[in-house]
Parts: C-alpha cells; structure tokens; sequence
C-alpha cells in the first residue's frame, strides 16, 4: 500500500458506517481532512471505528512511547504508517495492539503507483459499485491521542501487477482488505494470529477493481510507456480528465 487513501465522503457514510455522531463526521468530511485523496505523511487525523459505536479521530502513523517529538513522529511515518499483518504478532512495536487493539478505516478507495521506467502511473482501487469498504488497522494512544497503522497481507494479481516497485524491499502489498460486516467482527474482536489467519488469506474475487487515475495534485501521467504484460481481470480503462 502506497500511503495514499480516499476516506468516505460522505458525513452520514461516515456516521452510519463507524457509528461517529453525524456532526462530528460532518466536521471530519467539511473540514481539513476532507481531501478526496489522503496521505499518511503528514500523519491526518481519520475516523477509525475501534468496536461497535466507538469511533474516534487517530493519526495516520501508529506511534509508541519512546517517540517524543512531533518531528521523530513524522520521521516515523515510513516505518510504522502500515504493519504487516503476517510479522505483527512478532514484531515489539505492533503485537500488543495485535492482540487488543485492532481497528478498522472505511474507504471509498486506495492508491498505488505502477512503475513504468522511469515514470509513476497512480491508480485507484475502489468497490465496482463505489460502495465503502473498511480495511484492518492497529490503533495506540501516543501522548493522549489516537494512533493508527493500516495492516498490509500479501496482495492479489491485480494488486501484484500494480503495485510493482522494483526498490520496494518487501515487494508487493495490499491492505487488510475487510468484505463483510462479519469480517469486520472478526478483525475488531482481537485474539491471536489464529484470529485474523481467514483475512488474509488472497482472494482472488474482484471484490476491488482499479483504473488509472489522475496524480494527487489533479494532473494526469502524459506520454508514460505503456503498461507492463500480463494485465489481469479488473482493470477499468482510464476515464478522460475526472479526478476522483
């Protein structure tokens, strides 16, 4: 996952979904963090639902103790922004919250850049029928605020074949990508890695599909070379000019 994501834009999709008093995901969606394309550098403050009727405003950056500045946390974004599903159980930083303190994040969409020589093509995934979906998260309080990491698993083909940074060092991921409301009990009710092994399993459904997209700042990717080989099912031609 490339840090980029399109929370719900939409106070009441916010409300109904996370449980938010509508006036305060009213504030979320008409206010600064109402951007249609959202990174985690910078560390926003999104709603994150942490069980049932409890959602409340936590930075994009899962930040522990030992942090002490707001600059060591904006250095931190890169290393804890997202968390291996598969390693957090292991991992100092992240496997109490594994086991306790798991969350969700509903999005319309994610991006990702395809690599193509020397050029970035930004993509979108979202729902076919543009519907919200959540994606899984840990979640810690750092200095009396609300934290978060996006949880990351192996990725699908279509993921695979977008997402191809050739300096990524953990190669291609996705994120925790969460298709029911009873999976989203699963992944809220904590427990051990025998918990969560369902979700991340790769499911190969067309549950997401992408398409070329505009860059964050509105301006579409010109002359790139064309896309690699293989391309698989779910990949929607470019629209025109519409930036989502």
């Amino acid at each position: 996952m490339c840090y980029s994501a399109q929370i719900a834009s939409k106070a009441r999709t916010v409300a109904t979904k996370t449980g938010m008093p509508y006036d305060e995901a009213f504030k979320i969606i008409e206010g600064e963090y109402s951007r249609r394309w959202t990174g985690a550098f910078g560390r926003p403050a999104l709603p994150i639902l942490r069980g049932h009727g409890d959602a409340v405003l936590a930075r994009w950056t899962f930040l522990g103790p030992w942090i002490q500045t707001e600059g060591e946390a904006d250095a931190q974004t890169a290393k804890t922004a997202n968390a291996r599903a598969e390693e957090m159980y292991d991992k100092p930083t992240f496997r109490a919250a594994a086991r306790s303190r798991r969350c969700v994040l509903a999005l319309e969409a994610y991006y990702e850049h395809q690599h193509r020589g020397n050029v970035k093509v930004p993509y979108r995934f979202y729902r076919p029928d543009q519907s919200v979906f959540f994606v899984g998260g840990l979640w810690q309080d750092w200095h009396g605020e609300p934290t978060f990491a996006v949880c990351t698993m192996k990725p699908t083909r279509l993921a695979r074949w977008i997402h191809n940074n050739p300096d990524a060092f953990t190669g291609p991921r996705q994120p925790v990508v969460l298709r029911s409301d009873e999976e989203v009990d699963q992944w809220l009710q904590g427990g051990g890695p025998e918990t969560i092994a369902p979700l991340l399993e790769v499911r190969e459904d067309g549950f997401l599909i992408a398409q070329e997209t505009p860059n964050r700042n509105g301006t579409r990717v010109r002359s790139a070379p064309p896309p690699p080989p293989g391309m698989p099912e779910g990949v929607i031609p470019p629209e025109t000019d519409e930036l989502f």
